[in-house]
């Protein structure tokens, strides 16, 4: 009997090892308020909002997000910085939602118009105040025939391209980080135009209710294994 309940708490303990989930937070710049603050409102007939560059975003677990807007690539000032645009949804669905960029201020409409998105070879980049993780950035608006390249690292002026000519299956394209960076940027491939539309966060490993529920099993045999053994003695 001791025997028996050794091995039933021992399997109980590695069922519950296996059945803890780390789990992400998506960063998704829908809007809330649906424009930032210091963005003109959308032009008739456009998609997006015209903002100003470096915006701001809370970002939850990666606490403040700012959004960097440059011409062309993110790297080391071989693109100018520009301006922002963003588009929240409603009235735009998750995968046409995000910020891209612009080449003159809020208060005018956008060079990429009517779309409002990263085009030709401009980027938009995002750092983080905590790393982000090495799980996923959310690239939107990816038509069949467009390309995005990403770059990533540990500040603005030192990003290495890590992703060239990327082209997806979907109009919501995920990539995957190779390891945990405090900037990302997306940059457009130079045909169409694209979104950078959510990177992500880690979050802490939190136990499913199922291993809570293997948790207390082994607790109630380890339990009733020492009861046994008080009256053994």
């Amino acid at each position: 009997m001791l025997r028996k309940a050794l091995l039933t708490i021992a399997a109980g303990a590695g069922v519950l090892a296996f059945g803890a989930s780390s789990s992400k937070a998506d960063e998704i710049f829908l809007g809330t308020p649906p424009t930032p603050a210091g963005c003109a409102a959308v032009v008739a007939g456009e998609q997006g909002a015209v903002c100003p560059n470096n915006l701001t975003f809370p970002g939850g677990t990666a606490g403040t997000l700012t959004a960097t807007a440059f011409s062309g690539s993110p790297n080391g000032g071989a693109g100018t910085e520009t301006f922002l645009t963003f588009k929240a949804t409603p009235p735009n669905a998750q995968e046409e939602s995000g910020l891209g960029q612009n080449a003159t201020a809020p208060g005018t409409g956008c060079s990429d118009a009517p779309d409002c998105e990263i085009a030709g070879t401009a980027s938009v980049a995002i750092t983080a105040s905590v790393a982000l993780s090495a799980l996923d950035v959310l690239i939107g608006s990816v038509q069949t025939g467009e390309a995005f390249n990403i770059w990533a690292g540990p500040a603005l002026g030192s990003l290495v391209e890590v992703a060239t000519g990327q082209t997806c299956a979907t109009v919501l394209c995920q990539f995957i980080l190779p390891t945990p960076e405090t900037v990302v940027a997306v940059q457009n491939a130079g045909a169409g135009d694209v979104l950078l539309t959510a990177v992500s966060t880690p979050t802490a490993s939190t136990p499913e209710p199922a291993s809570l529920a293997l948790l207390g099993s082994a607790l109630a045999g380890f339990g009733l294994l020492a009861r046994r053994r008080r009256k053994s003695l």
